[in-house]
């Protein structure tokens, strides 16, 4: 780059020179017309098929541009021409985002010479490609500034890599902090160089070395460095931070008291001498606060020793599955003694599903003795079909390993049904794998004779239920009908319009019992469909009050349980009552809106508003006289034991938080 630069700098200098010895000798020698013809040949060569783009420019205004290499049209589409031609075109196609800061940067040139930025230019094809500009401050003759020259260099790609790399980065830093099992990785570079020189000495042996040199094994944890660990090591080792973990792995070892784990870094040698790419191994560890670690360790060793210095180890803890295998050698004579005395039948197979040994309850039922059982199998002992199912789930232990619990009846001599309950589970060797299947039986037949007459009761009750709905809800709408006729009778208004509201009250809850008769879960109501019935039961029972007057109601995918749905029933009912009552007097057109939603889990938000003429600056619920919202305000406060929220400044708005209340059901 610089070399062009001095180029086209000395190609210009040789330019004014001769064009200044032309004019005071009219004569030139041939020579240097040809020599100068070269001069600019070659360099127009060097513009050409370079990949950096070589430009000048002034140095006010809009900067325009004054000379720009050819290959400009192979990297940004445009022919040098539309530069030369357009004074604004350089500025006018920088990205709006970059634009203000370039033009700003440029500026700089003028004070310190030189200076160098990137930003994106659109090309042609209207794609914008990132590019790093440099320039540089010529000065005339006199050191005021003369132009500006200066490269491009088009780094699209080079961006695109960086922004691949640094996503790279974050997927593996999220992994490797998030991964479920601890992870740790430790430079080791140095322990790599001092297995070479061993080997440079001729040690082939490293198992042995190490085994008459245990020291080594000792400097190669201090050579150990550990630069990260994962959030689950913190965890593992009840660590706050992640530098009580970092730096020399022997600093960390003398911390926990924990010199065996100086066996996995013997590993760790013998590894990377014989050049294993992976090793897995179990070692015993202490946390910081002293309680132990029985780990599972694995290892991944790059091999490309020059590239990756660094060493990947996952370890997971396995102290519980210890502990519990120690359990199970102790438990082993207390099996053998239960399995010959609970009163349970119990029985052992092996992989093909023949009897390996029992304990007397199974031999007793099977009229056989137990040194009988061994080399028996299901067909000894059971009808053909239920011996083939029994073999079935069987194999399906043997493939799966999972546990399978069983109900089935169980043939017995004198013909009455019996019910038997059997818990087949895989049996495992030392190494894990699959060796039979242990089987544990007993009678379940009263349970079941049990759970058929409770089935039986359960369904009684439930018809039984199913009618007292039914019937509460004929009772109630006797009521209304009764409070119907006897308010036809009434000519005082506010006495007839007492009566309609005590009817939708009971309305109200004559629609809850009417939507449980109906319903097939006797527990839960479906808020949004009794809502909508009830509104739609208030307007028509207001007639032409409501005419003019719309409901919008938005209740989410809302079940609730009757002690909890009678008290937002009956609020709806007054606070709907007193909006087509008195919100929207003169036939006001209007609108009441019921909302009805989830705020967190457990808890709902109740809304209820109208766009009515609304209340006094000054009015206040608990000293007026309007018996629909002190209800309301009670029922919410006492009843649902929630917060109530009143405004009234444009129209009325009622919100009610609120939790399920608990389904109670009286004896």
């Amino acid at each position: 780059i610089r070399e062009l630069e001095s180029s086209k700098l000395g190609f210009e200098r040789k330019v004014r020179n001769l064009n200044a010895n032309l004019y005071r000798d009219n004569s030139c020698r041939k020579g240097d017309v040809e020599e100068l013809a070269r001069t600019r040949a070659r360099l127009q060569h060097l513009f050409d098929v370079s990949p950096i783009v070589i430009y000048s420019s002034k140095t006010s205004g809009d900067y325009e541009v004054t000379f720009i290499s050819k290959n400009i049209k192979e990297q940004m589409g445009y022919e040098p021409d539309e530069f030369i031609e357009d004074p604004r075109f350089w500025y006018t196609r920088i990205h709006p985002d970059d634009v203000e800061r370039i033009l700003e940067e440029v500026s700089n040139v003028l004070k310190r010479g030189f200076y160098s930025y990137e930003y994106r230019f659109l090309h042609k094809n209207s794609d914008y490609r990132w590019v790093h500009d440099e320039m540089r401050l010529v000065l005339d003759e006199n050191g005021a500034p003369f132009k500006i020259v200066g490269y491009w260099l088009d780094i699209t790609e080079h961006k695109k890599a960086i922004k691949a790399l640094q996503e790279s980065e974050v997927r593996y830093r999220n992994i490797f902090q998030n991964a479920l099992v601890s992870l740790w990785e430790n430079d080791l570079s140095e322990v790599r160089a001092a297995v070479d020189r061993l080997k440079s000495r001729g040690i082939e042996n490293f198992r042995k070395y190490l085994d008459e040199n245990p020291d080594f094994i000792k400097k190669a944890s201090e050579m150990i460095k550990v630069l990260d660990v994962n959030d689950m090591a913190l965890k593992l080792y009840g660590a706050v931070t992640k530098k009580e973990l970092l730096g020399p792995l022997d600093k960390f070892i003398e911390k926990i008291g924990a010199l065996e784990s100086l066996s996995l870094i013997k590993e760790e040698i013998i590894a990377i001498a014989e050049g294993k790419k992976y090793i897995e191994h179990e070692v015993m560890s202490r946390t910081l606060h002293g309680d132990r670690l029985d780990l599972l360790v694995n290892l991944t060793i790059p091999p490309d020793k020059e590239k990756y210095t660094n060493m990947l180890i996952s370890a997971v803890d396995i102290t519980k599955r210890k502990k519990a295998e120690e359990e199970l050698r102790k438990s082993e004579n207390l099996y053998k003694t239960l399995i010959e005395n609970l009163p349970l039948y119990i029985y052992q197979k092996n992989l093909n599903s023949f009897y390996v040994t029992c304990n007397n309850n199974f031999a007793d039922i099977n009229n056989i003795k137990i040194s009988e059982v061994p080399g028996k199998t299901d067909y000894d002992f059971y009808p053909k079909e239920l011996a083939e199912r029994y073999r079935e789930i069987d194999n399906r232990i043997f493939s799966t390993g999972e546990t399978i619990n069983i109900e089935d009846t169980y043939p017995s001599d004198n013909g009455k049904e019996q019910w038997v309950q059997t818990v087949k589970s895989p049996l495992r060797d030392e190494t894990g794998k699959i060796s039979g299947v242990l089987g544990i039986s007993w009678f379940i037949t009263d349970r079941i004779e049990a759970a058929r007459k409770i089935e039986n009761s359960l369904k009684e009750k439930e018809i039984l239920l199913n009618e007292i709905h039914h019937r509460v809800k004929n009772n109630l709408q006797v009521i209304s009908g009764l409070l119907d006729l006897q308010s036809k009778n009434i000519r005082n208004k506010e006495m007839k319009a007492a009566f309609k509201v005590s009817q939708n009250r009971i309305k109200t809850i004559s629609m809850i019992h009417e939507q449980l008769y109906k319903s097939k879960n006797f527990s839960e109501i479906d808020l949004r469909k009794y809502i909508t019935d009830l509104s739609s039961h208030l307007f028509k029972s207001y007639g032409d009050s409501a005419g003019s007057v719309s409901m919008d109601i938005n209740i989410e995918d809302i079940y609730l349980n009757l002690n909890t749905i009678i008290p937002i029933g009956l609020i709806i009912t007054e606070a709907v009552t007193n909006a087509l009552k008195h919100a929207f007097s003169g036939n006001k057109r209007g609108a009441i809106i019921i909302d009805l939603r989830i705020k967190q889990p457990g808890t709902y938000l109740l809304d209820i508003s109208d766009n009515g003429t609304g209340m006094k600056t000054d009015f206040n619920i608990d000293l007026s006289d309007s018996i629909g919202l002190k209800l309301i305000k009670m029922i919410a406060t006492h009843q649902l034991k929630g917060t109530f929220q009143f405004e009234h400044k444009n129209g009325v708005r009622i919100m009610i938080s609120f939790t399920e209340k608990e389904y109670k059901v009286f004896s």
